[in-house]
Order: structure tokens, then sequence, then C-alpha cells
């Protein structure tokens, strides 16, 4: 028998799933985020920021001494690269207060793939930073980790959907999500409460923090919508959502009032596809978490450039 040849088995079949799987960015830091802040000389808007080694595009906004640039979001298309991200400057945060921000993304391919073959994500990919908040009592907290596979950022739809649902019998608490996503905030009272909490969210979870194009599939449907989920069950069109993003972001402020600025994922391939994933448009929601506040959104779009604009 040759053993050699045996050995070598497990790792093509390794390469071969490498080759699958996909597209990893970098994994996200919030004292970088804190620098990007420091060094953006733009006062207020939604910006692309490039890592040092992606060539120059006209249109550049601005350049940070380590040679990463930044562009405006302002309707003209942008080009798609996963090791970029996004970052969001809005008003002032009040000397000595902490902010935190809810992100969610929804992308759709670019609109020449052909609807059979489109990908449609089934997963959503999650993000908050492991840092110690006025509210968690000096220990930092915990969080995904950037692995591909183990404690991955992703979750499944249907975990999502359950952690979201406003019928808390269908809200299992104390899973990842629970433990890695969602946390405790002040809010500038006296208590702190969870983000997914009915104080927060007003009951609404799924209004609060979930999508507006689910993928077909009866058992996300159901949870999120109950018995009236065959009526609302969707058509697959161009509209199919190829990546779902949720993130929170913490804005802190020391001695003196500090912009509201932080950084949030490009969405990234989330499904086992040999073909090239090519994002067309990500729609994107901020909501400022807050007690008893209003859960209106801000909605913000990115559109990318596509193999016809290059």
């Amino acid at each position: 028998m040759n053993f050699a040849r045996l050995l070598r088995i497990p790792m093509i079949f390794a390469t071969w799933l490498g080759a699958l799987a996909p597209a990893a960015a970098q994994v996200p830091s919030w004292n970088d985020d804190q620098t990007v802040c420091t060094g953006l000389s733009a006062t207020r808007g939604l910006f692309l920021l490039y890592p040092a080694h992606i060539a120059a595009t006209p249109g550049e906004a601005g350049r940070l001494g380590d040679g990463r640039r930044y562009y405006r979001v302002n309707g003209a298309a942008l080009t798609y690269h996963p090791e970029a991200r996004l970052f969001m400057i809005g008003g002032k945060v009040l000397a000595g207060r902490e902010e935190v921000w809810s992100v969610r993304t929804e992308t759709i391919e670019e609109p020449r793939v052909d609807i059979g073959s489109r990908i449609e994500a089934n997963t959503v990919k999650l993000w908050r930073p492991g840092i110690a908040t006025e509210c968690s009592g000096g220990k930092a907290l915990l969080q995904f980790g950037g692995g591909r596979w183990l404690n991955s950022r992703r979750v499944s739809m249907r975990e999502y959907a359950q952690n979201h649902a406003d019928d808390i019998s269908r809200n299992p608490l104390g899973t990842n999500i629970s433990d890695r996503l969602h946390l405790d905030l002040k809010d500038g009272g006296a208590d702190c409460v969870g983000s997914n909490s009915d104080a927060v969210t007003g009951g609404q979870r799924w209004k609060t923090y979930g999508f507006e194009r689910l993928p077909d599939d009866m058992e996300v449907l159901r949870t999120v919508f109950g018995a009236d989920a065959e009526r609302r069950r969707q058509k697959k069109d161009a509209e199919t959502r190829g990546s779902y993003t949720t993130e929170f972001a913490i804005v802190s402020a020391g001695d003196g009032a500090a912009p509201a600025c932080f950084g949030f994922s490009v969405p990234t391939q989330d499904s086992l596809s040999f073909r090239t994933w090519q994002p067309y448009r990500t729609m994107i929601r901020l909501w400022r978490v807050s007690k008893n506040g209003d859960r209106t959104p801000m909605v913000r779009t990115v559109t990318w450039k596509t193999s016809s604009d290059r």
C-alpha cells in the first residue's frame, strides 16, 4: 500500500475546502478604529477606508499617516475590497459619556448575475468589541473570535432570528449571540439595561435588529412572523441578499466631548461557492441604542463598482 499517497489525501481535501471558504476580512480592532477616527480629517459623513497596499483611485478624500486612504460615500460607485472598512462620523459624544451604536447591513449581488446562480446568504456575520464598558464592572466583554470555523463570527439566520423574535418563547437566551453580541448599556441613566431588552427594543426585537429581506426558509419566517409565515414567503429575485451583517460599536469620550465616530465591516461572501462573489449594493441601517428612545435608523447606501465599471 502506498501510505505516502494516502497521507496526501487530507492535505488535498483541506486545500479544496480552503478554495471554497468565504473571503475573510481582517479582524477589526477597537483601538485601531479609535486611531482611524483621530486621523480622519473629515468632520461628518460615511467613509470607506482602504488598506495601504490598495492602489489609489480618483476621488480620494484623505490619507492617514500609515498610507491608508479614505473615500467619502456620496453616491459614486466605489471599488470593493474585503479588507476595506466603513467609518461613520456623526455628532458629538459628551464628556465622560459612552454611546452604543447598532449597525446592520444587507448586500445584493451584481444585477447581471443569473438569478439561478446567485449566492443566497443563510448566516449573519456579527461583531462587537471585547472591551470594558461602563456597565461591565471593569471586565472586558466576551466577543466572537476571528477564526473561520471555531467561535466564528457567523451564526445561522435561524439562530439570529430566534434571538431577536418579538415572541419571547422563540427567544432562547444564553446563546453565543446573547453572550458575545448584546451588551448592557447605561445611556446616561443610573441603571444598566440589556441592548436586547424590552426597555431598549420596546418589545419589537425584530424591527429593532432584524433585516428587511430574509432567506426563503420556512423555519426562519415562522420564527419571525409566527403562523403568518406562509403568506410572507418571499420570491427569489434580483433582491436576494448575498450578505447580512450586524454589529455594535461603542464610542466613548474622556474629559472632553468627542466625535461620534466608529468603524464597521464591509460585506463578505458567506457561502461556499466556486463562483466569484460580486457585491453590488449595500444597504446600511445605523441606530444609536438607547432606553425608551427613537428606534428609527439612519439609512445609508454604498454602491460598489461592478465588472462593467472597470
